[in-house]
């Protein structure tokens, strides 16, 4: 049977992420997601570039719990726009960062479902990369 994606699927998928609670949204995503952050090049700084869940988790999420006072970014779902398997979720961010400093992005998201799993198997991830660059490169 084929996946038909709904407003409500994807509201489910972010309802906990405001919370700093990821695994919903984590569960969602296909393993061999093909994940853009920002640019095709991969900066270790801004986290830009390409990557599978696996490497998104090792590489980007480790790093940013690392640098951030409790170790979760607070997401919360803005707007959301869903046009057949694509979702266009805009998204703030607020965390405190170790030293205190707050940490506040904008995202844009725009999520490709599989027809076949309803996984997400696409990620286009849009942000404030001088912000993270600046967060990541504070020791």
């Amino acid at each position: 049977m084929a996946f038909t994606l709904t407003r409500e699927h994807v509201l489910s998928i972010f309802k906990d992420t405001a919370n700093g609670n990821w695994d919903t949204f984590i569960e969602a995503i296909d393993p061999n997601v093909h994940w853009w952050i920002s640019s095709d090049v991969k900066d270790p700084l801004c986290k830009s570039g390409i990557y599978n869940l696996q490497q998104w988790e090792d590489s980007v999420n480790a790093d940013l719990k690392s640098h951030l006072k409790d170790g979760y970014l607070e997401m919360k779902l803005d707007s959301l726009d869903v046009i057949g398997l694509k979702a266009i979720a805009e998204c703030s961010g607020f965390a405190v960062q170790n030293d205190g400093d707050p940490y506040q992005n904008r995202f844009a998201w725009f999520l490709v479902f599989s027809a076949e799993t309803g996984k997400i198997v696409g990620i286009r991830e849009y942000l404030h990369s001088a912000l993270v660059k600046e967060m990541f490169s504070k020791k």
